[in-house]
């Protein structure tokens, strides 16, 4: 699969967004990965893009993130119902080493591997890219886990309503 870079002043959050990964790099502040293979580099930070996208689901990150310590009990790492009737979840990971957090988009991510020659742990999303992650494999499934549970309780929730 053939990338193409681009550059954006803002970014927001799609069904196509595969991951947002922080990056400390002159005034280039994210790395997004998008669904086509397309790579977007933006100046706004990782943080201002989430809470963008929450607010367009409904509630601030803050208060999603607390709505899912109060009913999954996560204390830690949450993952994020960014959008849930778009499907929108993300979980964070260490981005590259000295960055800040990245998210990464559950709905397109296939598996957590560790590289057998250099012994990385990487995200393979489903287009066939993948990104390199500053975190376990075992703290890599261990996020993807934890959404996964995340959605399960509030498509259930959905259920009950109607």
């Amino acid at each position: 699969m053939e990338s193409t870079l681009e550059f954006r002043a803002v970014y927001e959050v799609t069904k196509n967004t595969v991951g947002v990964v922080s990056m400390l790099d002159g005034e280039v502040r994210t790395k997004v990965y998008e669904k086509d293979g397309s790579i977007i580099f933006t100046k706004q930070p990782v943080d201002s893009i989430l809470e963008e996208a929450c607010l367009e689901g409904g509630s601030s990150m803050a208060g999603r993130l607390t709505y899912v310590r109060k009913k999954l009990g996560f204390k830690y790492r949450r993952p994020v119902p960014v959008h849930e009737k778009e499907g929108i979840y993300a979980f964070p990971l260490h981005g590259s080493p000295g960055n800040e957090d990245s998210w990464f988009f559950y709905s397109h991510i296939l598996r957590a591997e560790v590289d057998k020659y250099d012994q990385r742990t990487y995200l393979v999303f489903r287009n066939g890219q993948r990104a390199e992650v500053n975190a376990s494999y075992y703290h890599a499934q261990q996020q993807i886990l934890k959404t996964s549970r995340c959605i399960t309780m509030i498509k259930a929730n959905e259920e009950q309503v109607h």
